[in-house]
Order: structure tokens, then C-alpha cells, then sequence
């Protein structure tokens, strides 16, 4: 015989396979017809937990740490750099996939015509992109896209990442 997960008493357990015994699987329904939630997935207070998530991603940019680096590991695929023909704007990014559809993906969401201008393949793409976009953060536009010099420019392209 099983031990029930929720009042920890030997029984039969529900077909659900939840750990629950028959009774506490039948209360746990009612409450959830009934719609109250089962278990708090979420902070109770979001606005605080969004402030706490802000100021540590802003602590992390600011000590050139990244730390979700750490957290998830390198990922090898390419580092880009796309210009932007009509305003002059690059984009730095990564892309772990194709990279073909990746551009034909931007093209599509963009109006202007846009023109590959560096392609790194590198073991660590999301640790580059990150050197480079702190590198140029005065420069930050909007979202990855950046206003780069020509001297900006050669710099990628002589491999200064």
C-alpha cells in the first residue's frame, strides 16, 4: 500500500497517479470545480517579485556578470551583426539554429531591408553577444539594436570581441 501525499495515511490510491488516496483526490476536485487554486505557483506579491528580478538583472548588467550565463551554460551557434539600410541601426544577436531563417525571420519583421554584415560561429554565441552589447551599450537604440560608428564596425570586423 501506498502513502498519500497530501494526509499521509496508507490506502488505496486514486487512478489519477497524483499520490493522492481516493479521498483527498475527490476533495482536491471539488476545490478545483469550485475554483479555488490547489497550490501558489506565484509570489504573492508580483510587484515586488518583478522589482526584486529588475534590480538583480540590473546588478548583473552593471558588475558585467551574467549570471543566467552560469545558469544555463554556454550555447554554441552564431553571433551576428545585421545593419539596417535606411536608418543605419545594427543589430547584435545570437541564434543557436539556422541562421538563414534567422535573418529571413528579421527581414520579415522588418520594413526596411537589412544586410548581414559579421557572422561569428562560436561555442559560448549568448556569452559574445553579451561582450559585445555591453561594449557598445552607449550606443543602445532600442531592444539589440544599436548606432554604430564605421569604427565600430571594423572593430567587429577584426575579430575585437
Amino acid at each position: 500500500m501506498k502513502v498519500c501525499n497530501k494526509c499521509g495515511e496508507a490506502g488505496e490510491m486514486s487512478k489519477s497517479n497524483n499520490g493522492l488516496c481516493k479521498a483527498c483526490h475527490a476533495d482536491y476536485m471539488r476545490q478545483y470545480r469550485n475554483g479555488k487554486p490547489q497550490k501558489r505557483y506565484f509570489p504573492k506579491d508580483m510587484d515586488a517579485h518583478r522589482a526584486k528580478m529588475r534590480e538583480y538583472m540590473r546588478e548583473a548588467r552593471s558588475n558585467g556578470k551574467y549570471q543566467y550565463d552560469e545558469l544555463t551554460g554556454p550555447i554554441s551557434g552564431f553571433v551576428y551583426v545585421v545593419k539596417e539600410v535606411n536608418t543605419g541601426n545594427y543589430k547584435i544577436g545570437y541564434t543557436a539554429g539556422n541562421l538563414n531563417g534567422r535573418l529571413a525571420t528579421m527581414q520579415t519583421d522588418n520594413s526596411s531591408p537589412l544586410e548581414l554584415v559579421e557572422c561569428i560561429e562560436t561555442d559560448d554565441a549568448r556569452k559574445i553577444e553579451a561582450r559585445l552589447q555591453q561594449r557598445y551599450a552607449s550606443r543602445h537604440v532600442r531592444g539589440e539594436w544599436y548606432k554604430l560608428h564605421h569604427e565600430d564596425v571594423t572593430k567587429i570586423l577584426n575579430g575585437a570581441y
